[in-house]
């Protein structure tokens, strides 16, 4: 009696390690907190279960039927009103588990085979880059801890529309100098794609403080890792950031907020949407249009009504050479490379 039951206890501490095996198996720090996060919360929560993880049983897990799934979709979102996508990814990452451990344990994948909930198309909160830029401001006037890296990290997230993930595992050796800045390639992107954008020499030699930084703050990870701090420290982060920025709850304000700036700002500025989708690191245009471009319309900016408008240019008379050069040296990027490519064409015309 005594020896059967040291057998099974030793069956379930190596359903435990198992388990383990499959989180450390993800490629990043910060899938490998997720998965966690999420299979020990659906173990406590689950009503037939309600274990903390190294309890768990084999017996616990081949209990557990699609009916047992979908209420437990139901119940996240009624209590904790979670978004549909967020419920989706939580459910993928236990279905993830059971067929990990499916083979050793001969458990049942059938029961993930139900609909995924559907999902918003544009979840996440628009900001314009003074709204974003001034995040970064207050991070560093406010922020108790590492105030310097976290400016550094909003302002670098904004520029180069790198996703959190990808960000949190940059290391010092993925920078690469070039004539005009520096090339970042990520390893960790979406889908495992290697993503790569530059900055610009300027806000590089301002990360690049962070060097001396980091050696004089706490951190238990890779010393090469750039922004050294947690996915769950950034996350509490934007709370604070939101309350003392008073933006309302409504508008949906995430950290993944930032990485839309740079791709609306590039479609804005040259009007190309495949611009903006090779910022975006979009494999496909039609992406960068539904889940990142402003859908704000302008009326007062549509065909059917600047067709009929009629632009009275009399006032140009009365301006001067030096009016024109400040409208233009202060005008936007598209703006200014219209009129070089305008001047361009003239010279040429008269070489001809």
């Amino acid at each position: 009696m005594l020896s059967e039951n040291v057998i099974e206890l030793g069956k379930e501490s190596d359903l435990y390690q198992d388990i383990l095996a499959f989180i450390n198996e993800q490629r990043s720090d910060n899938t490998k907190e997720s998965y966690l996060v999420d299979i020990k919360q659906f173990f406590i929560l689950c009503p037939i279960i309600q274990k903390e993880l190294p309890f768990i049983t084999i017996k616990d897990l081949k209990k557990i039927k699609k009916r047992d799934l979908i209420n437990y979709r139901t119940f996240l979102k009624n209590k904790y009103n979670i978004s549909n996508k967020t419920i989706n990814r939580k459910i993928t990452s236990i279905k993830m588990l059971y067929h990990f451990l499916s083979t050793d344990y001969e458990l049942n994948t059938d029961i993930f085979n139900f609909k995924r909930l559907p999902e918003e198309h544009n979840p996440y909160g628009e900001l314009s880059q003074t709204e974003a830029e001034r995040f970064a401001e207050v991070a560093f006037q406010t922020e108790r801890e590492k105030p310097y890296l976290k400016k550094m990290l909003i302002l670098f997230a904004i520029r180069t529309s790198f996703r959190i993930n990808e960000i949190l595992n940059i290391r010092w050796s993925d920078f690469e100098e070039f004539e005009y800045g520096y090339k970042v390639t990520t390893k960790v992107g979406k889908g495992n794609k290697v993503n790569t954008n530059a900055i610009t020499k300027n806000l590089y030699n301002q990360i690049e403080q962070l060097k001396e930084i980091n050696k004089n703050t706490k951190w238990n990870g890779d010393p090469e890792i750039v922004f050294q701090i947690t996915y769950k420290s950034v996350s509490e982060m934007m709370h604070r950031l939101l309350k003392k920025l008073n933006i309302p709850k409504e508008r949906n304000i995430v950290f993944h907020s930032f990485r839309g700036v740079a791709i609306d700002w590039e479609l804005e500025q040259t009007g190309d949407i495949r611009l903006a989708a090779q910022q975006g690191n979009h494999s496909n245009i039609n992406t960068t249009y539904k889940h990142y471009i402003k859908k704000t319309k302008d009326y007062s900016q549509v065909a059917g009504i600047r067709m009929e408008e009629e632009i009275d240019l009399s006032f140009m008379d009365e301006l001067t050479i030096d009016d024109f050069k400040k409208f233009i040296k202060n005008g936007d990027y598209k703006l200014k490379m219209c009129f070089k490519k305008y001047f361009e064409n003239v010279i040429a015309t008269k070489s001809n």
